[in-house]
């Protein structure tokens, strides 16, 4: 996580700060245990750790929770998704809630501070070291679910530096076994992304 990251992340849990604590968190009794989301009520917000967090990430708007415990929960979600590559879930779900939960029409302060964590993550790729290129891909695939015009903004791998150079070779690596058929390799952008083509262009674009 970049300095700037984490600077979002904190103005993220500023913008929430008013969202009050659930006293319960309603749950379908057929998909769940009576206390399975008691320690989401019981801990302080910044206690909560992926075990509590990951079942409900997964799950809500589903069969567990509503928008305003979401709203409580989200920078929490959102650091603990960002800080561990082993939330528990696949990151892409963590990035698909937003949008169930009304973002981007989202209050001022709110949206501005969930854009700013989405833009510092999006320049990571041009002036951080990254390692690993399943990570690296999932993050882009996640960000497509919040951000409309990702594809003209992963340009960000076009800086003239050997780390945006270092972090184009790796997520085109991880996604040169299906360019050839047109395809991504990430199994949430082929299905759900309509953002997929433009994406699929960009990437061609750049490894040239």
């Amino acid at each position: 996580m970049t300095p700037a990251v984490s600077e979002a992340i904190e103005a993220v849990y500023e913008a929430f700060s008013d969202a009050r604590a659930p006293s319960a968190i309603d749950a379908c009794p057929c998909c769940h245990e009576p206390t399975e989301y008691c320690a989401l009520v019981r801990l302080p917000l910044r206690e909560l750790t992926q075990e509590h967090l990951s079942g409900y990430a997964f799950s809500v708007f589903y069969t567990v929770g509503d928008r305003p415990d979401f709203e409580y929960l989200f920078p929490r979600i959102l650091e603990l998704a960002t800080q561990d590559s082993d939330f528990g879930i696949d990151r892409e779900i963590v990035f698909k809630r937003p949008g169930l939960a009304g973002w981007p029409a989202w209050r001022n302060d709110r949206r501005q501070a969930f854009q700013s964590y989405l833009d510092a993550v999006i320049a990571s790729f041009g002036d951080h070291p990254w390692t690993d290129e399943s990570e690296l891909d999932s993050y882009v695939c996640s960000l497509g679910f919040c951000v409309d015009d990702l594809a003209p903004r992963l340009n960000v791998f076009l800086r003239d530096t050997p780390t945006a150079a270092a972090n184009l070779i790796l997520f085109y690596e991880a996604n040169s076994r299906e360019l050839p058929k047109r395809r991504l390799s990430n199994a949430y952008r082929e299905k759900d992304q309509p953002n997929k083509e433009q994406v699929i262009a960009r990437v061609e674009q750049q490894a040239v």
